[in-house]
């Protein structure tokens, strides 16, 4: 299921945290404090929150990352598996090579950003 797929609703709850309406009052979180075994629970499940709240974080940034990359112009056909170079011209203009900086005699006629490997899944990971 794609993020665009998701209902607004539960996109934002996905990115709020968990607990902090439901303990908003003091009266409940000094009962809740009061109680070691439960409030071990509350704090482990927090920790499982913010975990999880990061995860959802990383992975979206590497789905822009990704949807940046496959806009930067290439003038061959990728194919899943194989290492591609980024490269940056004087211009600003970032685009993708077979060759390596190693290729180059380490000269490349432009600035060398990193190495990523195109995956099978159609992503880039990053090497260097």
């Amino acid at each position: 299921m794609s993020l665009s797929n998701l209902s607004n609703e539960l996109v934002t709850s996905l990115f709020q945290p968990l607990i902090i309406s439901e303990l908003s009052n003091q009266s409940i979180i000094d009962k809740v404090k009061s109680d070691a075994a439960n409030y071990s629970k509350l704090k482990l499940l927090a920790q499982q929150a913010q975990f999880l709240k990061s995860q959802i974080d990383s992975v979206i940034q590497e789905g822009i990352l990704n949807n940046n990359l496959h806009e930067i112009p290439c003038r061959f056909k990728k194919i899943s598996g194989n290492f591609y170079y980024l490269y940056q011209k004087d211009n600003q203009q970032y685009y993708f090579s077979m060759l390596s900086p190693d290729d180059w005699n380490h000269k490349p006629p432009h600035t060398f950003i990193a190495k990523y490997l195109y995956d099978f899944d159609k992503c880039f990971r990053i090497i260097s």
